[in-house]
């Protein structure tokens, strides 16, 4: 959670050169996946001010796809079966808001998720890309 918008708003100046491993895109860098929980917002009478909103938006978007899998299916929704749907994901597209995310299993049964990050820095007050994708 050190990323986000937050981090800049409480450090102020001394923000400025920070460098963070985030992989989720700042709201301050538009892409499309934020469109349509920033219209969401707006509807509410509210903004779009945190990276976290727009990861949350997008975690529940896989964990609906997953879930309506299972129901396609015709299967019984239980965690079980949540867990493997999530397991067929690959490449799941945020829009932008970050990496595409894979949840199949790796060879050691672990699933990672997102292996690889962008990195930000502070420049002018605001988050902005340093390195597109950094990978272990």
């Amino acid at each position: 959670w050190a990323g986000g918008e937050l981090f800049i708003e409480l450090a102020g100046d001394n923000a400025e050169g920070a460098v963070s491993v985030q992989p989720w895109t700042p709201v301050a860098v538009e892409v499309p996946g934020q469109d349509e929980p920033r219209a969401f917002l707006e509807e509410q009478g509210e903004e779009l001010t945190s990276l976290h909103y727009t990861q949350a938006w997008w975690k529940m978007a896989l964990m609906s796809d997953a879930i309506e899998s299972v129901v396609e299916a015709g299967e019984e929704v239980t965690g079980p079966a949540i867990r493997d749907a999530l397991s067929e994901v690959e490449d799941f597209d945020t829009q932008g808001v970050s990496l595409p995310i894979t949840l199949t299993p790796r060879e050691d049964g672990r699933r990672a998720g997102m292996v690889c990050s962008p990195m930000w820095i502070v420049d002018g007050g605001e988050w902005t890309p340093l390195v597109d994708e950094l990978c272990p």
